[in-house]
């Protein structure tokens, strides 16, 4: 199966089903996972956290943001990765 380093999900396309957003998980268990929010309460965001959310961008958001959160966790990533190698 493919194993990503980035899974990028919109909690609001799961419409508080998060035992999608933790199949998703399950599958590519050291992903790093960024959720975009436009609503939904703390009770979302709590359960997404309790699954691995890394990281959330509150919609609106412009491309900028995006970007630098995506460059940024990618990089966290790498980090662990590179180390692991070197020793």
């Amino acid at each position: 199966s493919i194993q990503f380093d980035l899974i990028i999900a919109d909690l609001d396309l799961f419409d508080g089903n998060i035992e999608s957003l933790q199949a998703v998980k399950r599958a590519n268990p050291f992903a790093r996972l960024l959720a975009i929010r436009g609503f939904g309460g703390s009770e979302l965001v709590e359960a997404a956290s309790a699954v691995g959310v890394d990281r959330y961008i509150t919609k609106p958001f412009r491309a900028e943001q995006l970007q630098a959160d995506v460059s940024r966790m990618l990089a966290e990533y790498m980090i662990p990765a590179e180390e692991a190698v070197a020793s």
